[in-house]
């Protein structure tokens, strides 16, 4: 049906006509008409033309266009287009895509401004985060239903969960998109993890280079998974790597990605999570949760130490332990308390060493310039 509409001139300008008599505005007829025919059967200069004719009472179907019209938005040069995109806000450009082609090329490959971009699938709904503006996705019935702020809209036919990695997908393609946040969860039944999985990798490949990202954080992601996503994000420019999963996680294979090797910070959340001391080392900074922290893993942690030049502070945190034995292999003559913050100094490094039966912290003290 819709096919056979494509390609009658007559019959578009029908379905024109019926958009006109809805009474709606004029976006919203458009979007209407897109959603029956198809995007790209006609631009909207063209839906405009044919909407406010009609719309003054001239029905004549078979009548030619006039080459004589008005020149609207879309004949301005690229450039200002982009201008005038930049001072659209983001849920605003998400609308003005849809209006036609040229604009669509116009935004996704614009810078989109905003610096958070997380997906969330969970049991009852998907999110889309953007900046501060969360977009939920909910299927009532065989519908999804749009709630962002205090609108809600609904896609009649659609399931939530296609429509939320639809939008996030288009966005990914950006290939101007430069993010400081990229938080991504997916906390759904067994059975369904594997088909979202496929497809977020999907989105993932779709986008035109390595996603520049500085801080990701992976939510209820197994090793195999993670080992298919890093890749994705450019080795250097991402800065912060955060875990956090509900299972014990190997990060042995990902320890020997390039994106771990060069990232400054880690952090770990929830469950335990298996890796060298060698493995962490080169971070900045980190918080890993680990199932368990041995004397050989603090003669290992001590020789390594001042090799690092980039450490600043590390903690292990781990079920409860002898730490009394763990503190010696610093401080031989240690007869402290097995809770306390003490000073140490190897190779004339400072550090202060924060501990209890159950976590072990590294600091390096900072050097106060006298002058």
């Amino acid at each position: 049906m819709a096919e056979t509409l494509q390609n009658n001139k007559v019959a578009l300008r029908a379905c024109i006509l019926y958009e006109v008599l809805s009474r709606q505005p004029i976006y919203n007829c458009y979007t209407n008409f897109c959603n029956r025919i198809g995007d790209d059967v006609i631009g909207y200069r063209e839906f405009e033309f044919w909407f406010y004719r009609f719309y003054q009472g001239n029905h004549e179907l078979d009548s030619e266009r006039s080459l004589h019209v008005a020149l609207s938005i879309l004949d301005l040069p690229e450039k200002l287009l982009h201008k005038i995109v930049d001072k659209l806000k983001n849920k605003n450009r998400l609308i003005v895509r849809k209006v036609s082609r040229k604009m669509r090329e116009v935004i996704d490959t614009h810078n989109p401004g905003f610096k958070t971009l997380g997906f969330f699938v969970k049991k009852n709904y998907t999110s889309l985060l953007v900046d501060n503006m969360e977009i939920k996705y909910s299927s009532v019935g065989r519908d999804c239903v749009l709630k962002y702020g205090q609108k809600t809209k609904t896609i009649i036919g659609a399931k939530s969960v296609d429509v939320a990695f639809n939008d996030f997908g288009i966005i990914m393609k950006n290939p101007a998109l430069r993010l400081e946040k990229f938080p991504i969860q997916l906390s759904v039944d067994v059975e369904q993890t594997g088909t979202y999985f496929s497809t977020l990798l999907d989105v993932l490949k779709s986008s035109m280079s390595c996603l520049h990202v500085k801080k990701f954080h992976g939510t209820d992601f197994s090793e195999e998974q993670l080992l298919l996503v890093i890749p994705f994000l450019k080795a250097g420019y991402l800065e912060k790597i955060e875990l956090l999963s509900n299972e014990p996680t190997d990060l042995e294979k990902i320890a020997k990605l390039e994106q771990w090797k060069r990232a400054q910070v880690f952090d770990s959340f929830w469950k335990s999570y298996k890796v060298s001391v060698e493995d962490m080392l080169h971070f900045r900074e980190f918080y890993v949760i680990v199932p368990c922290f041995s004397k050989e893993d603090a003669v290992k942690l001590r020789d390594l130490l001042t090799k690092s030049v980039d450490f600043e502070n590390g903690c292990f945190k781990f079920p409860e332990t002898n730490i009394i034995e763990i503190v010696r292999v610093f401080i031989l003559d240690y007869e402290g308390e097995e809770r306390a913050k003490i000073d140490y100094n190897e190779n004339g490094t400072d550090f202060i060493l924060d501990f209890s039966t159950e976590h072990f912290r590294l600091t390096k003290k900072k050097i106060v310039d006298s002058d």
